[in-house]
């Protein structure tokens, strides 16, 4: 049994963090920047739905703006990773 099974999480993230461990931290960078594209498209779609509200508008600047600041690390950080490996023929 995995250490973090020990600590009292379920298999199912034990098993998403042993994964993590071994995937290349240009991969990790990329699903990041997925999941930042799905947050930042469905705030886009909600924009024009909230032009009357100036507290909601607000809000979503706000998102969106941290989205890009997301991004932004997450390429910082891609940038400082080891050149990926060519792969295999």
């Amino acid at each position: 049994m995995s250490q973090e099974r020990d600590q009292g999480r379920g298999p199912a993230e034990a098993d998403d963090e042993e994964d993590l461990r071994r995937r290349p931290g240009h991969v990790v960078a990329h699903d990041l920047n997925n999941m930042l594209a799905v947050i930042s498209g469905y705030a886009s779609l909600l924009q024009p739905r909230l032009d009357a509200d100036l507290m909601s508008q607000r809000a979503l600047e706000r998102i969106l703006q941290s989205v890009e600041r997301a991004r932004a690390l997450v390429a910082h950080l891609a940038a400082r990773l080891p050149p990926e490996p060519d792969p295999p023929r």
